[in-house]
């Protein structure tokens, strides 16, 4: 569907359409910015990718987006809606190679820092803690 519609919009050679990855960050390594223009999430899993990636983060203010990325990278969250918004920061992102790349290092160190697998194990432990601390005998 969206490449017969980048076929109707004259775009089709500038879109690549390469649906599900076993290794999305073979592809994420070309991008300049990752955008997220979406209505409705939680926490996409698709944003840590990106993170991972050292992407600057684009995305509207969904779920747990402006708190998933580096505080530096949270004012280019928008509202959900605001077009103009969204364009302005893609613009500003595009035009500006030095905040790119200092954004996406930030969220690559966010990332691993809040997000990795021994601060997941962490949690995971601490939550079981508390729920063996808690329970009657």
């Amino acid at each position: 569907m969206l490449a017969e519609m980048a076929k109707t919009l004259g775009i089709s050679d500038r879109v690549v359409v390469v649906g599900p990855l076993k290794e999305p960050e073979e592809i994420l390594r070309r991008f300049d910015v990752f955008a997220l223009s979406s209505d409705t999430e939680q926490m996409p899993n698709s944003i840590l990718e990106a993170m991972a990636a050292s992407l600057p983060v684009l995305a509207t203010n969904v779920g747990d987006v402006r708190h998933m990325v580096s505080r530096e990278n949270m004012p280019f969250v928008f509202p959900v809606g605001n077009e103009a918004a969204l364009r302005g920061g893609l613009l500003k992102l595009l035009i500006e190679p030095q905040l790119r790349s200092t954004l996406g290092k930030l969220n690559r160190d966010r990332v691993l820092a809040e997000y990795g697998l021994k601060r997941m194990v962490a949690n995971y432990d601490a939550l079981f803690a508390n729920f063996a601390a808690a329970r009657p005998d």
